[in-house]
């Protein structure tokens, strides 16, 4: 055997095979099914935690919302009665009776839709800040009384007021498409957007 011959045939001997070629080619075939199971199932898990963030979201602003339209009507209740100007308890009232009747509704939805949870059970973030909202509301509104500024200034809380139940409601909306949410929260926020007009045309 010449040396050409001899190299011939150290070559071929570390040829791969026809059979190792198929092999190699099906692990390969292999791999890139485990590869793309493994994208699509995180790509699932994603799309998961996503609609989980979101339900979750609009399982919180529900209970928000109900939250502060008990909390503000509270603040009415308070206060009605110290105001010297009579347009302005005239839109309280209306005021008063919407936040009335939407509690209710939303105190039903949620003990209907939430059977395990309640107002109670909102994040703790958010007790915190609707807790802190109405006390800012109320300690301005009592220096307020003291010095004898009681209607300007429950006017200028009751109008943020109004305005950041208005937001609360779109959220809640474009979150939940739930109809039956839909149903209580579309006449809430055409009453509280009659309200925001009234008071915007308030005379100080």
């Amino acid at each position: 055997m010449n040396n050409l011959e001899y190299l011939n045939h150290i070559s071929q001997s570390n040829r791969p095979t026809p059979q190792s070629k198929k092999a190699m080619a099906g692990f390969g075939i292999i791999w890139k099914v485990l590869i793309g199971g493994l994208v699509a199932t995180a790509l699932l898990i994603g799309i998961g935690v996503l609609i989980n963030n979101g339900s979750s979201r609009a399982t919180d602003l529900t209970m928000q919302l109900s939250a502060r339209t008990t909390a503000v009507n509270k603040v009415i209740s308070d206060y009605n009665k110290s105001l010297k100007s009579s347009q302005l308890r005239s839109i309280n009232y209306s005021l008063s009776g919407t936040l009335t009747g939407v509690s209710g509704q939303l105190s039903h939805y949620i003990s209907e839709t939430y059977a395990k949870d309640s107002p109670a059970t909102m994040k703790e973030e958010t007790t915190l800040y609707e807790s802190q909202l109405i006390g800012s509301t109320n300690g301005a509104l009592s220096n307020a009384k003291i010095n004898g500024t009681l209607d300007r200034a429950y006017y200028t809380q009751i109008s943020l007021q109004v305005s950041l139940m208005m937001s609360l409601v779109e959220e809640l909306m474009a979150r939940d498409k739930d109809p039956a949410l839909h149903e209580i929260l579309e006449p809430f926020y055409s009453n509280l957007d009659a309200i925001n007009k009234a008071l915007a045309d308030y005379n100080q």
